[in-house]
């Protein structure tokens, strides 16, 4: 059918427009029933013709929330970031944080990593959260800031991924609720190997600001196995300043879209957080079951815990002499230099930013001291 808020929204011709809970549900119907002369159609073969039609379509519409609806534009044009289509993923995790009437959300402050064309994201808006940030690649961010700008009119400095600060210096100083009160829904660019990105998505982390994410949210973005640390790290930045670090969750669904990427994803989340489950089928419940969810908890435990097994290691190896200990205190540091993320030439700082690279210098020192008087004491 026509969307006339996809029409005024682009303005270009009238475009097609599909409603996902329609389609779909008159996919798995029509697998069940079948027509008067052919045998009904398996069920997973119905649901993938109707996803297909879904990825195909202009316009995807969404209810959420129950009376609300969100019209999401497609462009399957944008191939490098993959970013142009509605995913089953992304359908499926927006459902799941319905199903238990947006608990998972609700008046929390959460971030969309490989946001795409938004709807997930903006689901999580709808649903109650205290405010969402969308990112992606630069490549997507024009269609993204497109769909926040419709569904989300009335948050005019939403897409621009400006800071508190620089929006309120643009109003009236002496509107309070201007100032107080930042628009709901954001979008910032990240590449998860940049660097300049993440700390522009991270800069309002401090507390109080909207980036001191409490919920991460991902679909789909599990494809090549190269890309999975760097998300990864991403996602652990992003939860670091949680007003309560130990409830702070990552919600991420995923396809096996390749067996080495979802391989690597699974062994490095386990490494990365103190917990990581994925949900049973029957509670995600799906239509499409070769969707997988993971919630995972505890990035900053995990790696604390971790990085203090590193230092006990390498002082158990320790060797005499000074020599011994110059080794002994490089592998200290070099186990260090890989959890942070900072170049081996003492490049940019890592994932954590300037602040948690001077803390971590400060606990080198001491390191150093502690081996410089354990070598004085074997001699």
């Amino acid at each position: 059918d026509t969307d006339p808020r996809g029409h005024e929204a682009m303005g270009g011709p009238p475009t097609t427009s599909l409603h996902y809970q329609s389609v779909i549900a008159d996919a798995v119907t029509g697998a069940e029933r079948g027509d008067a002369h052919d045998e009904p159609a398996s069920a997973p073969a119905a649901v993938a013709e109707g996803f297909f039609d879904l990825a195909n379509a202009d316009v995807v519409r969404y209810a959420v929330g129950g009376d609300d609806e969100l019209v999401v534009e497609q462009d399957q044009s944008l191939h490098d970031s993959c970013g142009g289509i509605v995913w089953e993923s992304a359908f499926c995790l927006a459902q799941l944080l319905q199903r238990d009437g947006g608990k998972r959300v609700r008046g929390k402050r959460v971030v969309e990593l490989g946001a795409g064309a938004g709807l997930l994201g903006m689901s999580a808006a709808k649903l109650g959260a205290e405010n969402v940030v969308l990112t992606d690649h630069p490549s997507a961010m024009p269609l993204l800031r497109r769909n926040v700008r419709r569904n989300f009119p009335n948050d005019e400095d939403s897409v621009s991924g400006e800071t508190t600060e620089t929006r309120n210096d643009s109003h009236d100083a002496n509107d309070e609720n201007t100032r107080n009160m930042p628009p709901r829904v954001s979008c910032f660019e990240l590449d998860w190997q940049n660097e300049s990105h993440l700390r522009s998505v991270l800069n309002e982390s401090r507390e109080g600001g909207p980036g001191a994410f409490d919920v991460a949210l991902a679909a789909d973005v599990v494809f090549a196995k190269d890309l999975v640390r760097p998300f990864l790290r991403c996602v652990a930045a992003a939860l670091a300043r949680s007003r309560d670090p130990r409830r702070a969750t990552a919600y991420v669904c995923l396809q096996e879209r390749c067996a080495d990427a979802f391989a690597e994803f699974k062994k490095i989340a386990q490494e990365m957080c103190d917990t990581f489950t994925e949900l049973p089928k029957d509670d995600v419940a799906f239509v499409d079951e070769a969707c997988f969810v993971f919630e995972m908890r505890g990035f900053e435990s995990a790696k604390k815990k971790k990085k203090k097994s590193r230092v006990r290691e390498a002082g158990e190896e320790d060797e005499e002499g000074e020599e011994g200990f110059e080794r002994t205190n490089a592998r200290v540091r070099d186990a260090e230099t890989r959890e942070s993320g900072v170049g081996s030439d003492g490049g940019s700082p890592g994932l954590e930013g300037s602040r948690a690279l001077d803390r971590r210098n400060a606990k080198r020192e001491k390191v150093d001291r502690e081996k410089k008087r354990m070598c004085v004491q074997k001699k």
